[in-house]
Protein backbone atom coordinates (compact mmCIF):
# COMPACT_ATOMS: atom_id res chain seq x y z
CA UNK A 1 0.00 0.00 0.00
CA UNK A 2 1.51 3.35 -1.01
CA UNK A 3 2.56 5.68 1.76
CA UNK A 4 0.09 8.47 2.34
CA UNK A 5 1.51 11.95 1.90
CA UNK A 6 1.20 14.29 4.84
CA UNK A 7 -1.15 17.20 4.31
CA UNK A 8 0.77 20.47 4.20
CA UNK A 9 -0.44 23.01 6.79
CA UNK A 10 -2.12 25.93 5.05
CA UNK A 11 -2.31 28.41 7.92
CA UNK A 12 -0.12 29.31 10.87
CA UNK A 13 -2.88 27.94 13.12
CA UNK A 14 -2.58 24.54 11.45
CA UNK A 15 1.22 24.75 11.46
CA UNK A 16 1.40 25.32 15.21
CA UNK A 17 -1.11 22.56 15.84
CA UNK A 18 0.99 20.11 13.81
CA UNK A 19 4.20 21.18 15.57
CA UNK A 20 2.59 20.78 18.98
CA UNK A 21 1.24 17.35 18.04
CA UNK A 22 4.69 16.25 16.89
CA UNK A 23 6.20 17.53 20.13
CA UNK A 24 3.65 15.56 22.17
CA UNK A 25 4.35 12.36 20.21
CA UNK A 26 8.07 12.60 20.89
CA UNK A 27 7.55 13.08 24.63
CA UNK A 28 4.51 10.99 25.58
CA UNK A 29 6.07 9.94 28.88
CA UNK A 30 5.82 13.47 30.22
CA UNK A 31 2.20 14.44 30.84
CA UNK A 32 3.09 17.94 31.98
CA UNK A 33 1.17 20.81 30.49
CA UNK A 34 2.93 22.68 27.71
CA UNK A 35 3.76 26.32 28.36
CA UNK A 36 1.47 28.85 26.77
CA UNK A 37 3.99 29.71 24.06
CA UNK A 38 4.02 26.08 22.86
CA UNK A 39 0.28 25.53 22.88
CA UNK A 40 -1.73 26.01 19.72
CA UNK A 41 -3.64 29.26 19.57
CA UNK A 42 -6.90 29.29 21.46
CA UNK A 43 -8.64 30.72 18.45
CA UNK A 44 -11.27 29.34 16.18
CA UNK A 45 -9.58 28.18 12.95
CA UNK A 46 -9.73 31.23 10.71
CA UNK A 47 -11.75 31.41 7.56
CA UNK A 48 -9.40 32.38 4.80
CA UNK A 49 -10.55 35.45 2.88
CA UNK A 50 -12.13 34.92 -0.51
CA UNK A 51 -11.72 37.36 -3.40
CA UNK A 52 -14.55 39.87 -3.51
CA UNK A 53 -16.37 40.73 -6.69
CA UNK A 54 -15.53 44.05 -8.27
CA UNK A 55 -16.07 45.91 -11.49
CA UNK A 56 -12.80 44.67 -12.99
CA UNK A 57 -12.94 41.70 -15.31
CA UNK A 58 -10.59 39.74 -13.03
CA UNK A 59 -12.91 40.13 -10.03
CA UNK A 60 -9.90 41.23 -7.99
CA UNK A 61 -8.93 44.71 -6.82
CA UNK A 62 -6.07 45.99 -4.72
CA UNK A 63 -7.95 48.42 -2.46
CA UNK A 64 -6.80 48.32 1.15
CA UNK A 65 -8.86 47.36 4.15
CA UNK A 66 -10.81 50.40 5.30
CA UNK A 67 -8.53 52.27 7.66
CA UNK A 68 -11.19 53.88 9.84
CA UNK A 69 -12.94 50.53 10.20
CA UNK A 70 -9.76 48.92 11.50
CA UNK A 71 -9.20 51.75 13.99
CA UNK A 72 -12.69 52.34 15.33
CA UNK A 73 -14.47 49.01 15.11
CA UNK A 74 -11.61 46.67 15.97
CA UNK A 75 -9.94 48.56 18.83
CA UNK A 76 -7.26 51.23 19.27
CA UNK A 77 -4.35 51.51 16.91
CA UNK A 78 -0.91 51.07 18.48
CA UNK A 79 1.29 54.13 18.48
CA UNK A 80 4.86 53.96 17.33
CA UNK A 81 7.19 56.91 16.87
CA UNK A 82 9.55 55.12 14.47
CA UNK A 83 9.90 57.06 11.23
CA UNK A 84 9.85 54.92 8.10
CA UNK A 85 9.77 55.66 4.40
CA UNK A 86 6.05 54.83 4.28
CA UNK A 87 3.98 52.66 2.02
CA UNK A 88 5.17 52.23 -1.54
CA UNK A 89 3.09 54.10 -4.09
CA UNK A 90 1.31 52.13 -6.76
CA UNK A 91 0.11 53.15 -10.21
CA UNK A 92 -2.60 55.81 -10.06
CA UNK A 93 -4.25 54.59 -13.27
CA UNK A 94 -4.55 51.05 -11.85
CA UNK A 95 -8.11 49.76 -12.00
CA UNK A 96 -9.41 52.73 -14.01
CA UNK A 97 -9.50 50.89 -17.33
CA UNK A 98 -6.38 52.65 -18.59
CA UNK A 99 -3.65 50.13 -19.38
CA UNK A 100 -0.06 51.02 -18.48
CA UNK A 101 3.01 50.32 -20.60
CA UNK A 102 5.86 48.62 -18.72
CA UNK A 103 9.15 47.54 -20.30
CA UNK A 104 10.74 44.17 -19.47
CA UNK A 105 14.30 42.89 -19.80
CA UNK A 106 15.37 39.50 -21.17
CA UNK A 107 14.58 37.89 -17.78
CA UNK A 108 11.05 39.38 -17.82
CA UNK A 109 12.00 41.78 -15.04
CA UNK A 110 10.24 45.17 -15.17
CA UNK A 111 12.60 48.01 -16.11
CA UNK A 112 12.17 51.64 -17.03
CA UNK A 113 10.11 54.44 -15.55
CA UNK A 114 7.08 52.35 -14.48
CA UNK A 115 9.02 49.45 -12.96
CA UNK A 116 9.14 50.79 -9.41
CA UNK A 117 5.47 51.79 -9.50
CA UNK A 118 4.50 48.29 -10.66
CA UNK A 119 6.41 46.74 -7.79
CA UNK A 120 4.64 49.12 -5.40
CA UNK A 121 1.31 48.13 -6.91
CA UNK A 122 2.03 44.44 -6.34
CA UNK A 123 2.88 45.34 -2.75
CA UNK A 124 -0.53 46.96 -2.35
CA UNK A 125 -2.25 43.87 -3.74
CA UNK A 126 -0.59 41.36 -1.42
CA UNK A 127 -0.79 43.81 1.49
CA UNK A 128 -4.56 43.65 1.45
CA UNK A 129 -5.47 40.99 4.02
CA UNK A 130 -9.00 40.74 2.63
CA UNK A 131 -7.49 39.40 -0.58
CA UNK A 132 -4.28 37.65 0.52
CA UNK A 133 -4.43 36.47 4.12
CA UNK A 134 -1.41 37.12 6.31
CA UNK A 135 -2.07 33.84 8.13
CA UNK A 136 -1.09 31.46 5.36
CA UNK A 137 1.75 29.25 6.58
CA UNK A 138 3.84 30.26 3.57
CA UNK A 139 3.36 31.37 -0.02
CA UNK A 140 3.01 27.82 -1.47
CA UNK A 141 -0.10 27.51 0.72
CA UNK A 142 -1.73 30.37 -1.21
CA UNK A 143 -4.29 28.77 -3.59
CA UNK A 144 -3.11 28.80 -7.20
CA UNK A 145 -6.62 28.58 -8.62
CA UNK A 146 -7.87 31.39 -6.45
CA UNK A 147 -5.58 34.11 -5.14
CA UNK A 148 -2.63 33.59 -7.53
CA UNK A 149 -4.95 33.46 -10.53
CA UNK A 150 -6.72 36.65 -9.50
CA UNK A 151 -3.42 38.48 -8.99
CA UNK A 152 -2.22 37.52 -12.45
CA UNK A 153 -5.58 38.35 -14.06
CA UNK A 154 -5.49 41.81 -12.48
CA UNK A 155 -1.95 42.41 -13.73
CA UNK A 156 -2.93 41.41 -17.27
CA UNK A 157 -6.00 43.65 -17.14
CA UNK A 158 -3.93 46.71 -16.23
CA UNK A 159 -0.78 46.32 -18.34
CA UNK A 160 -0.27 46.67 -22.09
CA UNK A 161 0.93 43.47 -23.80
CA UNK A 162 2.32 41.89 -20.63
CA UNK A 163 4.48 38.87 -21.64
CA UNK A 164 3.48 35.44 -20.33
CA UNK A 165 7.04 34.99 -19.09
CA UNK A 166 6.39 37.70 -16.51
CA UNK A 167 3.82 35.54 -14.67
CA UNK A 168 6.39 33.51 -12.72
CA UNK A 169 8.46 36.62 -11.97
CA UNK A 170 5.32 38.46 -10.86
CA UNK A 171 4.18 35.76 -8.43
CA UNK A 172 7.69 35.32 -7.04
CA UNK A 173 7.80 39.06 -6.42
CA UNK A 174 4.42 38.83 -4.70
CA UNK A 175 5.87 36.10 -2.50
CA UNK A 176 8.76 38.33 -1.41
CA UNK A 177 6.50 41.36 -0.90
CA UNK A 178 4.04 39.30 1.15
CA UNK A 179 6.81 37.98 3.38
CA UNK A 180 8.24 41.47 3.71
CA UNK A 181 4.81 42.75 4.74
CA UNK A 182 4.66 40.27 7.62
CA UNK A 183 8.24 41.00 8.62
CA UNK A 184 7.64 44.75 8.82
CA UNK A 185 4.38 44.18 10.67
CA UNK A 186 6.20 42.12 13.28
CA UNK A 187 9.10 44.57 13.59
CA UNK A 188 6.90 47.65 13.94
CA UNK A 189 3.81 46.48 15.82
CA UNK A 190 4.69 43.24 17.64
CA UNK A 191 8.32 43.34 18.80
CA UNK A 192 8.17 46.70 20.66
CA UNK A 193 4.96 45.61 22.46
CA UNK A 194 5.42 41.84 22.78
CA UNK A 195 5.01 41.93 26.58
CA UNK A 196 1.64 43.66 26.39
CA UNK A 197 -0.97 41.06 27.50
CA UNK A 198 -3.68 42.88 25.52
CA UNK A 199 -1.68 43.08 22.30
CA UNK A 200 -4.06 40.77 20.44
CA UNK A 201 -6.88 43.27 20.84
CA UNK A 202 -4.82 46.24 19.67
CA UNK A 203 -5.12 45.86 15.94
CA UNK A 204 -2.90 48.00 13.69
CA UNK A 205 -4.44 49.89 10.81
CA UNK A 206 -5.25 47.96 7.66
CA UNK A 207 -4.95 44.57 9.38
CA UNK A 208 -7.85 42.12 9.59
CA UNK A 209 -8.51 41.58 13.34
CA UNK A 210 -8.72 37.77 13.25
CA UNK A 211 -5.48 37.64 11.30
CA UNK A 212 -3.74 39.95 13.79
CA UNK A 213 -4.76 37.76 16.74
CA UNK A 214 -3.39 34.69 15.01
CA UNK A 215 -0.19 36.49 14.06
CA UNK A 216 0.39 37.57 17.67
CA UNK A 217 -0.12 34.01 18.91
CA UNK A 218 2.22 32.68 16.24
CA UNK A 219 4.94 35.29 16.89
CA UNK A 220 4.89 34.38 20.59
CA UNK A 221 5.35 30.65 19.96
CA UNK A 222 8.71 28.94 20.50
CA UNK A 223 8.56 27.62 16.95
CA UNK A 224 8.35 31.15 15.49
CA UNK A 225 11.19 32.31 17.75
CA UNK A 226 13.40 29.46 16.51
CA UNK A 227 12.59 30.28 12.89
CA UNK A 228 13.35 33.97 13.48
CA UNK A 229 16.71 33.17 15.09
CA UNK A 230 17.65 30.87 12.22
CA UNK A 231 16.66 33.45 9.61
CA UNK A 232 18.65 36.16 11.40
CA UNK A 233 21.71 33.93 11.35
CA UNK A 234 21.26 33.23 7.65
CA UNK A 235 20.96 36.95 6.87
CA UNK A 236 24.26 37.66 8.61
CA UNK A 237 25.96 35.15 6.31
CA UNK A 238 24.84 37.02 3.20
CA UNK A 239 27.36 39.77 3.75
CA UNK A 240 26.84 43.55 3.51
CA UNK A 241 23.26 44.57 2.75
CA UNK A 242 22.39 46.54 -0.37
CA UNK A 243 21.62 50.25 -0.32
CA UNK A 244 19.23 50.40 -3.27
CA UNK A 245 16.03 50.94 -1.29
CA UNK A 246 13.04 50.14 -3.49
CA UNK A 247 15.05 50.26 -6.73
CA UNK A 248 15.05 46.73 -8.12
CA UNK A 249 18.28 45.08 -9.19
CA UNK A 250 16.90 44.68 -12.71
CA UNK A 251 16.68 48.46 -13.02
CA UNK A 252 20.25 48.83 -11.79
CA UNK A 253 21.50 46.21 -14.26
CA UNK A 254 19.61 47.94 -17.06
CA UNK A 255 21.14 51.32 -16.17
CA UNK A 256 24.66 49.85 -15.89
CA UNK A 257 24.34 48.19 -19.29
CA UNK A 258 23.19 51.46 -20.89
CA UNK A 259 26.18 53.23 -19.32
CA UNK A 260 28.53 50.63 -20.80
CA UNK A 261 29.44 49.10 -17.43
CA UNK A 262 30.02 45.40 -16.86
CA UNK A 263 27.04 43.59 -15.33
CA UNK A 264 28.86 40.58 -13.92
CA UNK A 265 27.70 39.68 -10.44
CA UNK A 266 30.52 41.33 -8.53
CA UNK A 267 30.16 44.59 -10.47
CA UNK A 268 26.44 44.70 -9.66
CA UNK A 269 27.16 43.75 -6.06
CA UNK A 270 29.61 46.63 -5.61
CA UNK A 271 27.29 49.04 -7.43
CA UNK A 272 24.56 48.31 -4.87
CA UNK A 273 26.71 48.49 -1.71
CA UNK A 274 28.28 51.23 0.36
CA UNK A 275 31.87 51.30 -0.90
CA UNK A 276 33.05 53.02 2.28
CA UNK A 277 31.93 50.03 4.38
CA UNK A 278 34.93 48.14 5.79
CA UNK A 279 33.47 44.74 4.86
CA UNK A 280 32.86 45.90 1.29
CA UNK A 281 36.43 47.21 1.05
CA UNK A 282 37.76 43.85 2.24
CA UNK A 283 35.64 42.00 -0.33
CA UNK A 284 36.92 44.22 -3.14
CA UNK A 285 40.51 43.62 -2.07
CA UNK A 286 40.07 39.84 -1.90
CA UNK A 287 38.20 39.75 -5.21
CA UNK A 288 40.90 41.69 -7.04
CA UNK A 289 43.57 39.46 -5.52
CA UNK A 290 41.88 36.30 -6.79
CA UNK A 291 41.16 37.83 -10.17
CA UNK A 292 44.85 38.68 -10.58
CA UNK A 293 45.61 34.95 -10.62
CA UNK A 294 44.05 34.79 -14.10
CA UNK A 295 45.54 36.14 -17.29
CA UNK A 296 43.84 39.19 -18.75
CA UNK A 297 42.37 37.10 -21.58
CA UNK A 298 40.82 34.66 -19.08
CA UNK A 299 38.99 37.28 -17.01
CA UNK A 300 35.67 36.60 -18.66
CA UNK A 301 32.25 37.03 -17.01
CA UNK A 302 32.04 33.34 -16.09
CA UNK A 303 35.36 33.52 -14.23
CA UNK A 304 34.36 36.74 -12.49
CA UNK A 305 31.08 35.18 -11.34
CA UNK A 306 32.93 32.09 -10.15
CA UNK A 307 35.18 34.23 -7.92
CA UNK A 308 32.13 36.12 -6.66
CA UNK A 309 30.48 32.88 -5.51
CA UNK A 310 33.69 31.70 -3.89
CA UNK A 311 33.55 34.81 -1.73
CA UNK A 312 29.80 35.15 -1.18
CA UNK A 313 28.52 31.57 -1.39
CA UNK A 314 26.18 29.97 -3.86
CA UNK A 315 22.71 31.05 -4.85
CA UNK A 316 19.81 29.82 -2.74
CA UNK A 317 17.20 27.39 -3.97
CA UNK A 318 14.75 30.13 -4.87
CA UNK A 319 16.94 33.08 -5.81
CA UNK A 320 19.94 34.20 -7.84
CA UNK A 321 22.32 36.66 -6.20
CA UNK A 322 22.40 40.22 -7.59
CA UNK A 323 19.31 39.59 -9.73
CA UNK A 324 16.77 40.50 -7.06
CA UNK A 325 13.49 38.93 -6.06
CA UNK A 326 11.48 37.10 -8.67
CA UNK A 327 14.43 35.56 -10.52
CA UNK A 328 15.10 31.86 -10.06
CA UNK A 329 18.66 30.72 -10.76
CA UNK A 330 17.38 28.54 -13.65
CA UNK A 331 16.52 31.78 -15.48
CA UNK A 332 20.21 32.75 -15.34
CA UNK A 333 22.09 29.45 -15.47
CA UNK A 334 21.47 26.99 -18.27
CA UNK A 335 19.95 23.68 -17.12
CA UNK A 336 19.59 25.12 -13.59
CA UNK A 337 23.28 24.61 -12.82
CA UNK A 338 24.94 26.30 -9.90
CA UNK A 339 27.89 28.40 -10.98
CA UNK A 340 30.31 26.39 -8.85
CA UNK A 341 29.13 23.11 -10.37
CA UNK A 342 30.36 24.27 -13.78
CA UNK A 343 34.06 23.62 -14.24
CA UNK A 344 36.40 26.42 -15.19
CA UNK A 345 37.11 24.71 -18.52
CA UNK A 346 33.38 24.50 -19.26
CA UNK A 347 32.93 28.18 -18.48
CA UNK A 348 35.91 29.18 -20.61
CA UNK A 349 34.69 27.00 -23.48
CA UNK A 350 31.23 28.54 -23.28
CA UNK A 351 32.61 32.05 -23.21
CA UNK A 352 35.04 31.35 -26.07
CA UNK A 353 32.18 29.93 -28.15
CA UNK A 354 30.17 33.08 -27.49
CA UNK A 355 33.11 35.31 -28.45
CA UNK A 356 33.77 33.26 -31.61
CA UNK A 357 30.12 33.60 -32.63
CA UNK A 358 30.28 37.35 -32.08
CA UNK A 359 33.53 37.55 -34.10
CA UNK A 360 32.01 35.51 -36.94
CA UNK A 361 28.99 37.77 -36.99
CA UNK A 362 31.25 40.82 -37.30
CA UNK A 363 33.31 39.16 -40.06
CA UNK A 364 30.13 38.30 -41.93
CA UNK A 365 28.91 41.87 -41.60
CA UNK A 366 32.23 43.27 -42.90
CA UNK A 367 32.26 40.73 -45.75
CA UNK A 368 28.77 41.78 -46.81
CA UNK A 369 29.88 45.41 -46.79
CA UNK A 370 32.88 44.54 -49.00
CA UNK A 371 30.64 42.62 -51.41
CA UNK A 372 28.28 45.56 -51.66
CA UNK A 373 31.21 47.92 -52.29
CA UNK A 374 32.56 45.65 -55.04
CA UNK A 375 29.12 45.38 -56.63
CA UNK A 376 28.80 49.16 -56.66
CA UNK A 377 32.28 49.45 -58.22
CA UNK A 378 31.42 46.99 -60.97
CA UNK A 379 28.20 48.85 -61.78
CA UNK A 380 30.14 52.09 -61.94
CA UNK A 381 32.80 50.63 -64.24
CA UNK A 382 30.18 49.14 -66.53
CA UNK A 383 28.42 52.49 -66.76
CA UNK A 384 31.74 54.19 -67.61
CA UNK A 385 32.45 51.54 -70.26
CA UNK A 386 29.07 52.29 -71.82
CA UNK A 387 30.09 55.92 -72.33
CA UNK A 388 33.09 54.75 -74.39
CA UNK A 389 31.14 52.80 -77.01
CA UNK A 390 30.47 54.55 -80.40
CA UNK A 391 27.21 54.54 -82.33
CA UNK A 392 28.21 51.41 -84.31
CA UNK A 393 28.52 49.48 -81.04
CA UNK A 394 32.33 49.32 -81.26
CA UNK A 395 34.54 50.40 -78.44
CA UNK A 396 36.65 53.45 -79.09
CA UNK A 397 40.42 53.01 -79.37
CA UNK A 398 42.75 54.28 -76.73
CA UNK A 399 43.60 57.47 -78.65
CA UNK A 400 39.99 58.52 -79.07
CA UNK A 401 39.31 57.79 -75.43
CA UNK A 402 42.20 59.99 -74.36
CA UNK A 403 40.97 62.71 -76.65
CA UNK A 404 37.42 62.47 -75.25
CA UNK A 405 38.39 62.52 -71.58
CA UNK A 406 41.76 64.30 -71.84
CA UNK A 407 45.18 63.03 -70.96
CA UNK A 408 45.42 64.98 -67.74
CA UNK A 409 47.75 67.63 -69.17
CA UNK A 410 47.02 71.38 -69.28
CA UNK A 411 44.74 72.14 -72.30
CA UNK A 412 46.20 74.16 -75.15
CA UNK A 413 45.20 77.79 -75.49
Amino acid sequence: MPKRRAVRPKTMFELLRVRTSQSNNTNTSSPTTLPQSQQPPSLTPPTLPQPQQSSSSSGFTSQSVNESQSTNEFGPTLSNSTHTRGTAKGIKEWGTGVQIKVDFDDKFQPVGKNAAALNGQLGQIVGNGRKVSLTYADWPAVPDNNVNKDIWDEVKDNLVDVPDGYKEVCLRSCNMLWKDRKSKLKRKWFTPHMDDPDLSSKVPKNIVPDQWRELVEYFRSDYAKDVAARNASNREMRGPTHTTGRTHFAQIRDRMAKEGKSTDKFSVFIETRDKTDSDVKELIKEYEQRLSDYAESERIVAIRDKIFHELMGEDGHEYCRTYGSGIHRSAVYERDKQSSSISTNDMISTEIARQVNEALAKVKEEFNKEVEAMRARIIYLESERGHHVDASGQAQDATSVRESVGDGSTPRS
